[in-house]
């Protein structure tokens, strides 16, 4: 007798026939982050196998167990093979998600996938720095050091971190002239507008308060001596003025002292009056005429004159002789000398004359008697016999000022291709590696590096005595700096983070195809370069019996013979270096110990170093004094996480390491070691379509001139040469949201408050380039954080946005646009936004 089991098979399949086996996985979307593929976990299978058991083809003892309880035994082996599916359910999966570069978790796994297509992970970058090395300045020091490359300097690092060590790229001949060359930080003073203020180029206490200036202007040419102008006409040229106050060293203008008046100096005619033709003149000696101590001649009179005279202070009659025909100055003056100027001040009636002549001798009048010294002047007016005996100060003796230059008050820079500086011996060169280290009108140290292309040695009357050199710098300056402020150094080295290393690697054996040697030290350092679409190349020379083999991406193209090696990386940021098989690269000669290598060990942010820190040098050249970086440490990047790597690896296929769509671009510099973000867009000027690629850094900053430079370089060797593109750093654009959240009561508010902060980061804080923010976003990533009960509705907000509300801020593409309203139209970069949150906590 057959029972009858509802299959064909009569029941050998265990229902399969029936589509009660073992169900498909479920169905899973393109673009998941994971996949569902639990073919059985353990519910399901022990479910499935309870349903077998129950089907009526089964016997009637075998149906009876499907109902029985977990303890039954017959049920518990069971359970015990449901779980024993439930674990090869789980690994199956994990197996098909490793299998997938969307996928899978493990970095072996995406490292391999990327192989299959010709990608490697990127291994990072290394940092790079600028060094500032000072020759020592004593007098039996060198005037020159050589700096050769590979010169190691180590960073004094933070608590809790380590020393790391940056070597020197190229050699450098470093002079003690080129240790901080000055800019140029002066003008000829002026007084084209009326001015209470006069410099002095010294900081020599050489004027004090209520101390007499008197500012003579240049000669004019001047009419018959019968038509002379009096003082009142356009033609005067000097200026009494009293000091208010005096200031050594000012800010912005250490080296000078800024004299105040105590009232503006304007002189007839000022545009054509400068103070390289005006005289500023401290008179030092404040003297009398003499009779000034003269008795009253009513005094010497009867007494009804002595009465009226103290009565009524009004003289009768005066001396013989008193009205002033000549300068008579009260005792002996000898530094009263021709070519000198003096001042007359009585009350509000001032006059000023050049000396012409002098002479000492003594009077007998007035009933007194004293030493005097004659003064002939310049007084084709006779403008001194409008003067007092008695009430007349004279202010002699005069001294000339150090006044021709002024400190410059506008800034450079901003944007500038040249930029002056003091002369140096000898002059600065072409082709020098510098530093502008200045001060911003905001009061904030800036530093940029750039390279001389043309020096231009400057003379004339708009330069100091010693002249000045006149740099053409690039890339150009980017900041404004206060003129005092600029120091140049030309004893620049740059330098890359990564520590030297030898090592003998092994021996070499002919009968072992691929050989494989490991690095000691890791991780290897990475430094930039133009020379492939990675932008970065091993610190690494192999040697194999002294003879160096070159390092290629893949043996897979490489020859029988070609004497060629791969890197590969580990997990662990191990290298490890592979030969060839003797069809794909040479095999390795046999002989002991023959493989060395030479290599620098150190990358990513453990090279990261603020500004002076990196200044301990381990072989210190002999004549150099000091060494540090005032910038801090750039460029540097972590070595491809996973996101990265399933992002960047399609790429390579896709471009080919060539640029020709305008997608290609965004892909290229995606891909680009360095770049944190980049975008690409067709940009139309009114004249022509232009690729504009828009570029930030790992740390989502804007992207250094140097990398900017590196990534255009690059891609003019990958690029369809037919095309216009430029490659901009993007534009970063704070913005704010504001939201408040209902804390679970259940669950402790700080802890949940931190979360929904950091989610907000995690997602927020740098956001990619040209993609807009909704506040509906933020209220779902605010709404996910376990513990939050519920989210007010964000409001946003940005400055430097044209197109933004409440709850919406829309981050601009790259565009032919004005960067402000008054200014020319240019291409401007694509816009990221980078969103910090306010999160208020609701009661």
């Amino acid at each position: 007798m057959t029972t009858r089991t509802g299959c064909d098979c009569g029941g050998a399949c265990g229902g399969a026939c029936a589509g009660r086996g073992p169900t498909a996985p479920e169905g899973n979307l393109p673009g998941q982050r994971a996949l569902r593929w639990r073919v059985a976990p353990h519910g399901t299978a022990l479910a499935r196998m309870r349903e077998h058991l129950a089907e009526p083809a089964q016997d009637l003892a075998v149906r009876s167990l499907a109902t029985q309880p977990p303890a039954d035994p017959t049920v518990a082996l069971l359970d015990t093979w449901a779980v024993v599916t439930d674990v090869v359910s789980f690994y199956t999966e994990r197996i098909a998600q490793e299998g997938f570069l969307r996928t899978a978790t493990e970095t072996a796994s995406v490292r391999q996938l990327a192989r299959t297509l010709g990608y490697e992970l990127r291994p990072g970058a290394a940092a790079r720095v600028e060094l500032a090395f000072a020759v020592e300045s004593a007098p039996t020091a060198p005037l020159s050091v050589d700096v050769p490359a590979g010169t190691p300097v180590q960073s004094v690092p933070p608590p809790g971190k380590l020393p790391q060590t940056f070597e020197t790229t190229a050699d450098l001949v470093a002079r003690v002239a080129w240790n901080a060359v000055p800019g140029l930080d002066r003008i000829r003073q002026t007084f084209t507008d009326p001015t209470d203020v006069v410099w002095l180029d010294s900081t020599a206490p050489v004027v004090e308060v209520d101390d007499r200036v008197l500012l003579v202007g240049p000669p004019v040419v001047r009419p018959p001596r019968r038509e002379r102008p009096r003082r009142d006409d356009d033609t005067e040229r000097w200026a009494l003025r009293r000091v208010t106050a005096v200031e050594v060293d000012p800010p912005w203008a250490t080296g000078w002292t800024r004299v105040t008046l105590h009232e503006p100096v304007t002189f007839a005619a000022a545009e054509k009056r400068t103070l390289g033709d005006v005289r500023v003149l401290r008179l030092t000696r404040r003297l009398s005429l003499f009779g000034h101590n003269a008795p009253r001649t009513e005094l010497l009179q009867d007494e009804d004159k002595r009465v009226a005279f103290v009565t009524t202070g009004i003289p009768d009659e005066l001396w013989p002789g008193w009205a002033l025909s000549e300068l008579e100055i009260d005792g002996d003056v000898p530094e009263l000398v021709p070519g000198s100027w003096l001042a007359l001040e009585s009350g509000d009636h001032v006059e000023a004359f050049e000396v012409t002549g002098v002479s000492a001798g003594g009077a007998r009048r007035f009933a007194v008697a004293n030493k005097v010294t004659r003064v002939d002047v310049d007084d084709d007016s006779k403008r001194v016999v409008d003067f007092d005996r008695e009430s007349t100060l004279v202010h002699a003796v005069s001294e000339e000022l150090p006044t021709v230059w002024m400190p410059a008050a506008d800034p450079v820079g901003a944007p500038a291709t040249t930029l002056d500086v003091l002369p140096t011996v000898p002059p600065l060169e072409v082709d020098l590696r510098v530093l502008v280290v200045g001060v911003t009108p905001d009061d904030e140290e800036v530093v940029e590096a750039a390279t001389v292309i043309a020096v231009q040695q400057r003379s004339g009357e708009t330069v100091p005595a010693g002249g000045a050199q006149r740099l053409t710098l690039d890339p150009p300056l980017q900041q404004e700096y206060r003129a005092g402020s600029v120091v140049l150094h030309a004893n620049v080295a740059d330098a890359t983070h990564g520590e030297t290393t030898e090592q003998v690697l092994g021996s070499g054996d002919g009968a072992v195809a691929f050989p494989r040697f490991t690095l000691r030290k890791a991780p290897l350092t990475y430094v930039s370069t133009t020379a492939n679409a990675a932008g970065v190349v091993a610190e690494l020379e192999v040697r194999v019996e002294d003879v160096a083999w070159a390092q290629v991406e893949s043996l897979l193209d490489a020859g029988p013979t070609d004497q060629v090696y791969v890197v590969r990386q580990s997990e662990d940021g191990v290298s490890t270096v592979v030969f060839g098989d003797g069809l794909h690269g040479s095999r390795l000669p046999s002989g002991a110990e023959n493989v060395r290598a030479t290599y620098r060990a150190g990358i990513g942010a453990a090279g990261v170093a603020d500004a002076g820190a990196v200044m301990l040098p381990v072989r210190r050249p002999r004549g150099i004094a000091t060494v540090t970086n005032p910038a801090a440490t750039h460029d540097w990047a972590p070595p491809e996480d996973l996101d990265g790597a399933r992002t960047n690896a399609p790429q390579r296929i896709r471009t080919l390491d060539r640029a020709v769509s305008v997608a290609d671009y965004a892909d290229f510099a995606r891909g680009y070691a360095r770049v944190g973000r980049a975008s690409a867009h067709l940009v139309w000027d009114g004249r022509t379509r232009t690729i504009v690629v828009s570029v930030l850094g790992v740390t989502g900053d804007p992207a250094t001139t140097d990398l900017l430079s590196d990534l255009q370089d690059t891609l003019d060797d990958a690029r369809e040469q037919r095309g216009q593109r430029v490659v901009l750093p993007g534009e970063v654009v704070p913005a704010v949201a504001r939201l408040g959240i209902h804390v679970d009561p259940r669950y402790e508010v700080a802890p949940v408050l931190a979360a929904v902060q950091a989610a907000l980061v995690t997602e927020y804080a740098a956001m990619d380039l040209a993609t807009s923010l909704a506040a509906s976003s933020v209220l779902v990533t605010a709404a996910g954080v376990e513990g939050v009960e519920s989210v007010t509705m964000p409001t946003l907000s940005a400055t430097g946005l044209a197109d933004s509300s409440d709850d919406l801020l829309v981050a601009a593409p790259a565009r032919w646009d004005r960067p402000w309203s008054d200014a020319d139209l240019q291409l401007l970069p694509a816009q990221a936004l980078h969103v910090t949150a306010l999160v208020e906590v609701l009661a």
